[in-house]
């Protein structure tokens, strides 16, 4: 490497016998003896699968390998960069054709939604995108060319990293010049680990299928522009010339070395502290366009669109930013009647069993009228002006409405038999939960305190086991003493083995978010309530607790339990 301190206009000379820093790792894979190809750099070798063919390479003289998107080839024993650390990765490579995703290389450890860490080079509609990531898409830094990579001819690629955790620090070149490129991601906040360094594909994601690889070198350093142009066969520009020797001024290498070091203390102080996943625009979105009609994984490019919301209901106002902030100031806008609305309908529904609106997933033009707009309106009216729950719900059980009897004469349920009327009370099933709160709360077992973690009461043995979801701390164990009858509000729940109980008496599984639930009338559920033991139980505490009242008869007793 150059010594010189003064930066000078490099001469022919110069430029001439400007010698590239050599990689810590070279692969030439026409040389495939026996199935393995080593490494020029080391004694290490890797396996070549029988799935790649050899084909001509960027020379007569020199042979490469086609892909076929499945079979890859790994490379064991590299460093495992820091995101503090530079590198750069020289690729001679061949695109037989526009790929809407393909993996040329990677470190993560297994798929690309589950793991996708490290350094890794995709295409993406034919653009080749440099990537460092911690976690995708939330932490990463990450570029991509502006055009698509040539096909049909073999290309010199070499990607750089100067180690600085941001997208303005790492680089493309194809065939020794600069490509224009874009930030797709530049937010990188932890660790990008790397494991095992892999080319050609991953599993469960796609592969370079089709695709041709020649060479691969790796560097533990960030090539310079001018280093770069003569591994092409280029020569180099005078201004990086210029660029290349003022890297090796003594002052920079140790300007640079201190700020790596620094650098590098920063992280390992950041990265102990414990993270907390934050909702939030990470500022490069993705341009979304409309679906063509038939055929909606085909998205029509000459369509585009921006979130917004119907003006119709509210028009957007110019203050409010373009974002969740925004979104909130329109929804909570006193000028918006919908969410005032949909609120209290709901409210409603919790104590007459079914909202004002039949529709409570629609209050739109396709949802159906309200069957008493003037109340809805009216209680809208005043959970806007007081935003408290309490009130409404206190409005509506204080009411005369909702103290009526619930019995109907053959008379009134002929006239109004969806009781849209309102000529009497409400009757309808308690949900799930509220059955067994209530049956605790009648047998005198129900645990009023309020917080705390997540209890287990009881569940059949093995359910766990039985639906696989046992991983991780093992079989379901049921709590025991007054833990078991804290309010099902607490009860912990896996959405891949919920509460048997709850599930048969009509409560969901909390996969996807139901609007209203589904009520069933089966045999199962009056099983349920005859021989599961939080019921049992609560019968047994019930019936001691009437057998205790001394003096009263079994009528008696009997009215006082139904």
């Amino acid at each position: 490497a150059p010594t010189n301190s003064a930066v000078a206009t490099p001469s022919g000379d110069a430029a001439a016998a400007l010698a590239p820093r050599a990689p810590i790792a070279a692969f030439a894979f026409g040389a495939t003896a026996g199935g393995s190809c080593r490494d020029e750099r080391s004694e290490r070798a890797i396996s070549v699968p029988a799935a790649f063919v050899a084909i001509d390479g960027p020379t007569l003289a020199n042979k490469a390998l086609r892909c076929d998107g499945d079979a890859t080839l790994g490379v064991d024993g590299l460093p495992g960069f820091g995101r503090a650390a530079p590198r750069s990765v020289r690729l001679q490579l061949r695109v037989d054709r526009v790929h809407e995703r393909a993996v040329v290389l990677h470190t993560s450890h297994y798929t690309e939604d589950a793991d996708a860490q490290g350094y890794q080079l995709l295409l993406c509609d034919g653009r080749l995108c440099w990537e460092i990531v911690h976690h995708w898409p939330g932490s990463a830094a990450a570029v991509a060319t502006t055009a698509p990579l040539p096909h049909d001819r073999w290309l010199d690629v070499c990607c750089t990293y100067d180690g600085s955790s941001r997208a303005d620090g790492l680089r493309v070149y194809v065939d020794g010049e600069a490509a224009a490129t874009t930030v797709v991601r530049d937010h990188l906040q932890g660790p990008a680990v790397v494991r095992r360094l892999v080319l050609g594909g991953r599993d469960r994601d796609k592969g370079f299928v089709g695709g041709g690889l020649a060479r691969f070198e790796l560097y533990d350093i960030a090539l310079t522009a001018a280093e770069v142009a003569v591994l092409a066969g280029r020569a180099p520009a005078r201004d990086a010339l210029a660029a290349h020797h003022a890297e090796f001024a003594p002052a920079v290498v140790a300007a640079r070395a201190a700020a790596r070091a620094a650098d590098e203390a920063l992280h390992v102080a950041v990265e102990q502290a414990p993270e907390l996943m934050v909702m939030a625009p990470h500022g490069y979105p993705e341009p979304r366009f409309v679906l063509r009609r038939g055929a909606y994984d085909q998205p029509d490019p000459s369509q585009p669109v921006a979130a917004d919301v119907p003006a119709a209901v509210l028009p957007w106002e110019p203050s409010w930013p373009r974002d969740r902030r925004g979104l909130a100031r329109w929804l909570c806008d006193p000028r918006n009647p919908l969410p005032a609305r949909v609120v209290v309908d709901r409210l409603w529904a919790q104590c007459f069993g079914r909202g004002l609106v039949r529709t409570p997933d629609n209050l739109g033009l396709l949802g159906e009228r309200p069957t008493q707009q003037a109340l809805l309106d009216a209680l809208a009216a005043d959970f806007q002006r007081h935003g408290s729950h309490k009130r409404i719900l206190r409005r509506i059980v204080t009411s005369a409405t909702f103290a009526q009897s619930s019995a109907a004469t053959p008379a009134e349920s002929e006239v109004d038999p969806d009781n849209d009327l309102l000529g009497r009370g409400p009757i309808f099933r308690l949900s799930a939960e509220t059955l067994r709160d209530q049956a605790l709360l009648a047998a005198g077992l129900l645990q009023p305190r309020f917080g705390g973690p997540s209890v287990k009461p009881y569940q059949p043995p093995g359910l766990w086991s039985a639906a696989g979801s046992s991983w991780g701390g093992g079989d379901y164990q049921p709590d025991q003493g007054a833990d078991a009858h804290r309010r099902s509000l607490y009860t912990y729940r896996k959405r891949t083995a919920p509460p048997p109980n709850l599930m048969t008496l009509d409560g969901t599984s909390r996969e996807v978010c139901v609007v209203r639930r589904q009520g069933t009338d089966t045999p199962l559920q009056a099983l349920v309530l005859l021989g599961d033991p939080v019921f049992t139980e609560c019968a047994d505490a019930l019936a001691v607790q009437q057998l205790a009242r001394a003096g009263a008869k079994d009528d008696e007793r009997l009215a006082a339990i139904f």
